[in-house]
């Protein structure tokens, strides 16, 4: 029988060394854990100031003031960033799991429909939360919930609708591509409309309904003569001739205007112009000649383009430095095709409802829709910019900055090969005529 060596083995505490503490995996809420980690029972902690003040039922927002007082203030910004960031996809993650099998009970659409309203609720709710740390936090997470009701369901209605094969795989990448998409348009829009003054941020929102418009009576238009009156494309081109060349003398006199009056009123030109060619199209009958209906709206509509998109790209690029001339002439032209793109599908879905409501009537009836529905955003794009868009006349010549007619004489001598003597004498040109505007 073998016998069993007893051996006393001193207990060797856990080396702690390279293993991160529980305050350096969560650097943000050291002070708050090593706070909690100290208090026992009975025992006030010597950091048990840490809420004080703090009554039970206090409202959040002291709470994330007593932090900030307690924790360092760039910890405290950390802690209050990571939530910022990582409180919406945690919620959304949190739901996604369930709400697939809500659309099977209820309907996908249904599902994605209630979605969108509530991220849409909760992303404006969110723009009235002030300064409140606590409110801004939890209405940014509930908007979670509405991007876990919108996604999986929207899925499900592809892959449903779609049988396994090149359409779905092609539907599939284009729904994947599509938040790169929006979240960068949507900054680019967002980060315009809080970059610009209070009128120029109207001013957007005015262009980017006026496209929209714009873009609905193209289309509309050309389905109503191929589709319904039978115009061949040549016979369609030829009746756009009016349009290029009323769009011509368009461009150069807004180009005109621009010192002369408020830019608003250029912008209500274009509108206006958009708003009765949408409505001259949505009265005209099945059958009518091109000179009674179509024509006039063809030459109207041709001034919104130009007066919008002119107007528009002028008190943008005038409104930057000139550093800044791309981005602002990439901002113009996203709201062009953007807008474009997002009337013809808010347009789509009502064509398609009222001719599926009223079969009968298709598609005549669907067109007639879709074209109320521009004119319906163009009178809302009209009314913005009336009351809330506000910008001077424009009569500068030459870059008001120093650093800019600095910058403008170096560009010369690089593109130009001019002497710099020549370039500088071209700024001192400038900057007189800056000093006497």
């Amino acid at each position: 029988m073998s016998s069993v060596t007893t051996v006393e083995v001193e207990a060797i505490p856990p080396s702690t060394e390279g293993v991160p503490s529980t305050g350096q995996l969560c650097e943000t809420c050291t002070p708050l854990v090593s706070t909690l980690n100290e208090q026992r029972p009975g025992t006030p902690s010597r950091d048990s100031t840490l809420l004080s003040g703090v009554e039970p039922y206090a409202d959040s927002d002291r709470v994330f003031e007593n932090l900030s007082t307690r924790i360092p203030q760039s910890k405290f910004h950390r802690f209050v960033t990571t939530c910022l960031v990582i409180n919406a996809s945690f919620v959304q993650g949190t739901f996604v799991i369930i709400s697939g099998r809500i659309g099977s009970v209820y309907g996908h659409k249904n599902i994605v429909v209630l979605g969108g309203a509530w991220f849409t609720i909760c992303s404006l709710a969110n723009g009235f939360t002030g300064q409140s740390y606590a409110a801004f936090i939890i209405m940014r997470a509930l908007t979670g919930i509405g991007g876990a009701l919108i996604m999986p369901n929207a899925v499900s209605i592809i892959t449903t609708t779609l049988p396994p094969g090149k359409a779905r795989n092609l539907s599939l990448a284009l729904f994947g591509g599509a938040p790169a998409l929006g979240g960068g348009v949507g900054g680019l829009l967002a980060g315009a409309f809080v970059e610009f003054e209070g009128g120029k941020r109207w001013l957007f929102v005015t262009v980017l309904l006026a496209y929209m418009s714009f873009g609905i009576f193209l289309w509309y238009m050309v389905s109503w003569q191929e589709l319904v009156r039978h115009w061949s494309a040549l016979h369609l081109t030829v009746g756009l001739i009016p349009f290029c060349i009323s769009a011509a003398i368009g461009t150069g006199l807004a180009a005109f205007l621009i010192p002369r009056i408020a830019a608003q009123y250029i912008i209500a030109i274009g509108v206006i112009s958009v708003l009765i060619s949408n409505i001259l199209l949505a009265t005209m009958p099945r059958e009518q000649t091109y000179w009674a209906q179509v024509f006039p709206a063809v030459i109207s509509v041709s001034l919104c383009p130009d007066f919008v998109y002119t107007a528009a790209q002028i008190i943008a690029s005038n409104s930057v430095r000139r550093k800044d001339q791309g981005i602002a002439g990439s901002l113009i032209g996203t709201l062009n095709l953007y807008g474009g793109s997002l009337g013809l599908g808010f347009a789509g879905t009502v064509e398609s409802r009222i001719n599926h409501t009223h079969q009968s009537h298709a598609p005549l009836l669907g067109y007639r829709a879709a074209l109320a529905f521009g004119a319906g955003i163009s009178a809302i794009a009209l009314f913005i910019d009336l009351f809330f868009v506000r910008m001077p006349k424009d009569e500068r010549e030459g870059w008001e900055d120093e650093e800019d007619r600095e910058s403008a004489g170096i560009a010369l001598v690089t593109a130009t090969g001019t002497s710099r003597e020549d370039a500088e004498r071209g700024v001192a040109v400038s900057r007189g005529a800056g000093a006497l505007n």
